[in-house]
């Protein structure tokens, strides 16, 4: 007895589990109208990343175009940073020759001095002697303005102080970076 009724306990099982997993209210296909819901949540959040996508494209050109000027100005800078110092260097040995062929067309070298015009167009004209001393030269700033010159701050240094910072200003004429102008900061 205990037999059969184990055998009817499955069985009864068997049909009951068979009979649950069949019935038509319980089907495992996701309904039409829950399948566009789907669909359009989907396509929602698909055009959200390619939004996101774009406007990290976007930046990353952004600061790729921002590193690339850093990079120019780094390199112009040390250029410039040459150039400022044979300037100096000549000045300090009042070699003419080596100041003309460093300073742009437009500036004179007179003796023991550079001639630049006045800015703003005037026919005033600006001398500046030649240094008549310096013990080191230092970089202090620059900066590359949106007009393509480049100006420079050189410290000029005696043998304990701090003598003069020199503002120099290059352009570039052909391959080369050429002193334009120079006044004193201090």
């Amino acid at each position: 007895m205990k037999r059969t009724l184990m055998i009817l306990l499955t069985v009864w099982s068997l049909t009951a589990a068979l009979t649950a997993g069949c019935s038509p209210g319980q089907s495992s296909e996701t309904p039409p109208d829950k399948q566009s819901d789907q669909h359009q949540q989907l396509a929602a959040k698909v055009e959200q990343l390619e939004a996101e996508r774009n406007e990290l494209k976007r930046q990353v050109d952004i600061l790729t175009k921002q590193v690339d000027r850093l990079n120019q100005e780094k390199e112009i800078r040390n250029l410039v940073d040459l150039q400022a110092r044979k300037v100096i260097a000549a000045m300090l040995a009042k070699d003419s020759a080596a100041i003309t062929e460093l300073v742009t067309k437009d500036v004179e070298v007179g003796e023991e001095k550079l001639i630049f015009d006045y800015p703003h167009g005037t026919e005033k004209k600006i001398d500046y002697p030649f240094l008549e001393r310096a013990k080191d030269v230092r970089q202090r700033w620059y900066e590359w303005q949106q007009d393509g010159r480049f100006v420079t701050g050189m410290e000029i240094y005696g043998d304990d102080s701090l003598l003069a910072v020199l503002v120099m200003t290059f352009v570039r004429e052909g391959e080369e970076w050429k002193l334009e102008s120079i006044v004193n900061d201090i």
